[in-house]
């Protein structure tokens, strides 16, 4: 009997080891990628770089979250993503590398009567349109203008770049978004750039 009792065990023990071993088999199979993406990136280079990973890993499942620049910086250092493509520096408590480059750029409706260069202390007084904080755009703003002695009071914050780009456009105000997203727009006429003397938005 207690012969018996111990067989019962071991044959469970042995089919739960079964099952192990073919979950693992399985997990290594299904290779997966955990990606995140600043909004902007997001926007401009996540769709691509996903199609990519596709294409060079083959059956990869790639998950992806597109959320402001500290909020992917945090699922990173968390371990809930295996890396992220966003803007601005990062924490001492991860390892960037430097993959492209664009600055930020001032622009309004292209009636708005204004005329550039203007200097940093004028700017702050313009009906602004800016992301919200924790994006990358709006901290590298802050962090340049905080060294000229100078605080921005956006008219209008949202997460949104379509969103600042509209009221651009209707001319509610000055938006300061990165060039790779105003660029359609300037190039068609909708928006006009107005040059910030002395003040570094790469």
């Amino acid at each position: 009997a207690e012969g018996e009792r111990l067989r019962i065990k071991a044959e469970e023990a042995i089919a739960a080891f079964s099952e192990f071993e073919e979950a693992a088999r399985d997990t290594k199979d299904r290779r997966s990628v955990r990606i995140g993406a600043s909004v902007t990136v997001g926007q401009m280079l996540l769709p691509r770089l996903v199609r990519a990973l596709k294409e060079e890993m083959g059956n990869v499942e790639c998950r992806a979250v597109v959320e402001s620049a500290a909020a992917v910086e945090k699922l990173v250092e968390e371990g809930a993503l295996d890396f992220a493509a966003i803007e601005g520096s990062v924490s001492r408590g991860l390892i960037a590398e430097e993959f492209a480059s664009d600055r930020l750029a001032a622009v309004c409706a292209a009636e708005m009567d204004i005329r550039g260069p203007i200097l940093p202390a004028w700017l702050v007084e313009l009906p602004l349109l800016l992301r919200r904080k924790g994006s990358a755009s709006r901290d590298l703003l802050e962090e340049r203008l905080s060294a000229l002695g100078l605080r921005p009071q956006p008219w209008l914050e949202s997460s949104s770049n379509s969103a600042l780009l509209a009221a651009a456009r209707e001319g509610l105000g000055f938006a300061v978004l990165p060039e790779a997203i105003v660029g359609s727009d300037l190039a068609a006429g909708r928006l006009r750039e107005v040059t910030v003397e002395g003040l570094d938005l790469s």
